[in-house]
């Protein structure tokens, strides 16, 4: 059973609405309305619950706004988590009044476990003969979303091939010194695959087997950041149950949401308890993980390389605030002798990304990505690098509007010869 937002009141309560949050809220930010920053948002939580108020959709406008970047919860000096109550009321009007393309989609994809990889190349299928070829000038500009000032919106190579269809179920080798679940996320299996193969190459080269389950399903992210938690906890539920028979050593993702998702929203989803949290102590990030159980080498002659590419790197949301994780891929990245590293301002900032908010919210997502692309610029980065696939969407998105195209990486991806990005 999802949590109701009734079961909330009291940590409601627990906001003094000091403003706090207001310091780095992506949305309040870019466009100075106190509802769209934490204390507006639970305020408006809050008269609900009272009876003042009565859930609309501009109630639910106001709620979807948020990107559940974090940075409130990570913020707030009462300990409140404004992301949860945020979600509990987002799910509590879906349940009332849920949009009805937003339930379909949910509905058969997701809940029903039809194989997502038909819609992926339906998607790239459309992106390459139709999308790309319509010009952005004229009447049939108006036949295209996502334009803005004469820019189309940039999507990466949807659907080109499927992980999971690629490579063994389980990746053996001899004498294992461990055995993990390598959980690909959707991105990862349908359209970031380089990086996939990369970890899966990385685990098997320092002799771990890997387990990559073909019946693994969607995390339920996208169900439970739209308002739909009785989808969100089916999907957990299934993947939860598959994940403790196997019973592994640890549970990698290289998914900044997918990570956070089994991390923490599964606690809430199945209100994991006692012993059960074993399951969630498994899940690690594969910066932490390589950190962790491979080992960053760092080479004594990385100075002598002549040719060396300028990277610098954004933190995902849902990994330095939902996963702390945010040392680790640096010294990844600084490990690599080819590399030199470069901080840019601000790089916790939130993207504009946040899954199906950049779809929805497709103009504040833009107005938030902006001050993250002028970041990245200012640096004079040849790379960029992050550990998130919804993240490198949007940066790429970003970049190309800002007239500063360049190659969006997973770190992962950058184990390789830098000469093939």
């Amino acid at each position: 059973m999802t949590p109701s937002l009734e079961q909330y009141r009291n940590e409601v309560s627990r906001c003094v609405k000091c403003g706090t949050c207001l310091s780095e809220c992506p949305t309040y930010l870019t466009t100075g309305d106190e509802t769209m920053v934490a204390r507006g948002r639970l305020s408006l939580v809050e008269a609900v619950l009272e009876g003042e108020l009565k859930m609309s959709n501009n109630f639910n406008e106001y709620l979807s706004t948020c990107a559940s970047c974090l940075s409130c919860v990570s913020k707030c000096p009462s300990g409140v988590d404004p992301v949860k109550i945020i979600n509990a009321a987002k799910s509590e009007y879906f349940e009332k009044d849920p949009d009805f393309f937003t339930k379909a989609i949910l509905k058969y994809f997701v809940s029903k476990e039809r194989p997502l990889y038909p819609m992926f190349k339906l998607l790239g299928f459309a992106n390459k003969l139709f999308y790309d070829r319509i010009p952005v000038e004229g009447w049939l500009k108006e036949l295209l979303p996502f334009i803005r000032s004469g820019v189309k919106k940039s999507f990466p190579e949807f659907g080109k091939r499927n992980l999971k269809n690629e490579v063994p179920e389980i990746i053996r080798v001899k004498n294992p010194k461990m055995r993990v679940v390598f959980f690909t996320g959707c991105m990862t299996d349908y359209v970031y695959q380089d990086a996939g193969h990369n970890i899966i190459d990385l685990l098997k080269t320092n002799n771990i087997e890997t387990i990559i389950p073909k019946n693994i399903i969607c995390c339920g992210a996208p169900a439970y950041y739209m308002g739909d938690q009785k989808t969100a906890l089916k999907l957990a539920q299934k993947n939860f149950s598959l994940l403790s028979k196997l019973n592994p050593d640890y549970i990698i993702t290289n998914c900044a949401t997918c990570g956070n998702v089994l991390k923490s929203i599964y606690k809430i989803l199945l209100n994991l308890n006692g012993h059960r949290l074993n399951f969630t102590d498994k899940v690690m990030d594969f910066h932490k993980f390589f950190a962790a159980h491979i080992g960053i080498q760092h080479d004594n002659k990385k100075n002598s390389f002549k040719n060396k590419v300028k990277v610098t790197y954004h933190d995902p949301c849902h990994l330095k605030r939902g996963q702390n994780v945010h040392l680790e891929p640096r010294e990844l990245l600084k490990s690599l002798p080819w590399v030199e590293f470069v901080e840019m301002d601000n790089p916790d900032a939130c993207c504009g990304g946040a899954g199906g908010f950049n779809i929805k919210h497709y103009d504040l997502s833009l107005e938030i990505g902006k001050r993250k692309a002028e970041s990245i610029k200012r640096t004079g980065a040849d790379i960029v690098a992050t550990g998130c696939p919804s993240c490198q969407m949007q940066l790429k998105d970003i970049l190309n509007r800002a007239n500063y195209s360049r190659p969006i990486c997973h770190v992962a991806d950058l184990l390789k010869d830098p000469s093939n990005l």
